[in-house]
């Protein structure tokens, strides 16, 4: 009884060729895996700038309401930069908002308040968002 076998070089070829289509395989699987984690880092990059601007919009918002408190006790306030530490947001950051008030020709009962806010107060990659209105003081020096 004699047992046929595969001449040698067949057999040799075979291995070289799984061995190539596994490390394409792991290539394809890597550049995958790559692509994902680049958009994760970019979709978490812009969710942070978005909650940046949120929080500069509320910011300013809360600027202008301070500084209509302000001129309901003080018709002569002339705005501030108002400092609002990181712990006040979680650690997160510190924020800036500076608090404008000025006269509006013509009116002598009247003032313009202007708001700008910023967070993080410091760094490059900060938000901003501005913010204009005009309060109109009562007969005895309140804001309404």
């Amino acid at each position: 009884m004699r047992l046929s076998r595969l001449p040698s070089c067949r057999r040799a070829g075979r291995p070289g060729a799984l061995l190539i289509s596994v490390l394409v395989c792991l290539t394809v699987i890597m550049v995958l895996f790559a692509s994902w984690i680049k958009t994760m880092t970019l979709e978490r990059n812009q969710l942070r700038a978005q909650q940046d601007r949120l929080q500069t919009e509320y910011l300013a918002s809360s600027g202008l309401e301070r500084a209509a408190a302000q001129l309901a006790k003080n018709s002569g306030y002339p705005g501030e930069t108002w400092q609002i530490s990181a712990e006040s947001f979680g650690g997160l950051a510190a924020a800036t908002v500076d608090i404008r008030v000025l006269p509006v020709p013509d009116e002598s009962a009247a003032r313009l308040v202007r708001v700008v806010a910023d967070f993080p107060a410091e760094g490059t990659a900060r938000a901003r968002r501005s913010k204009e209105i005009k309060i109109v003081l009562n007969t005895l020096g309140e804001a309404p």
